[in-house]
C-alpha cells in the first residue's frame, strides 16, 4: 500500500483532479476499503478500486448484450 500511496500523493496535485481510480487484482478487504476512505479523506479527491476480475464481466457483459 505504501508504494500506491506515494502515487497518489502526486496524483492529488494534478490541478482539476476529481477522481482516481485504481485497478488491480486484490480482492476488497476491510484494510484495502480503510486506506481508500483515509486516502479519500486526506487528499480531498474521490478514489475508487476496480479488480481485474469486476472489470473482465463488465467487458463480457457489453460482448454479449451489444
Amino acid at each position: 500500500m505504501i508504494s500506491v500511496y506515494y502515487d497518489l500523493v502526486t496524483l492529488s496535485q494534478v490541478t482539476n483532479m476529481k477522481e482516481i481510480i485504481l485497478i488491480g487484482s486484490y480482492q476488497m478487504t476491510k484494510q484495502l476499503n480503510r486506506f481508500i476512505i483515509n486516502v479519500q479523506q486526506e487528499f480531498k479527491i474521490v478514489v475508487r478500486y476496480v479488480s481485474v476480475q469486476c472489470l473482465l464481466h463488465i467487458l463480457l457483459f457489453k460482448a454479449i448484450y451489444i
